[in-house]
């Protein structure tokens, strides 16, 4: 099962949550396949996992690139994320 055989981003986690086959590694993986394809949730959810830490990965500057790439897209929670970090000083 790869997320390539999914036509939309909702249609993949409805599956493999049914299933109760989600890991923090196929998370990554399948926002990262539709963030690329331009889904703007995706990208969002990418950006959290990397602002969290989720999957191993910490990056702040990474997070902080996807979430304006996701509020450019109209992603409405990663312009409010992206506005609190400007006005907190963690972004410039």
């Amino acid at each position: 099962m790869t997320a390539k055989e999914y036509p939309s981003l909702r249609q993949f986690w409805r599956d493999i949550m049914w299933r109760g086959e989600v890991t923090d590694e196929l998370e990554l993986d399948v926002c990262a396949t539709f963030a690329a394809a331009g889904d703007a949730h995706a990208t969002y959810l990418l950006a959290t996992a990397y602002a969290t830490g989720r999957g191993g990965v910490l990056s702040e500057d990474v997070a902080a690139r996807l979430m304006v790439r996701a509020m450019r897209m109209g992603h409405h929670d990663a312009f409010m994320w992206v506005r609190f970090a400007r006005k907190s000083g963690r972004m410039r």
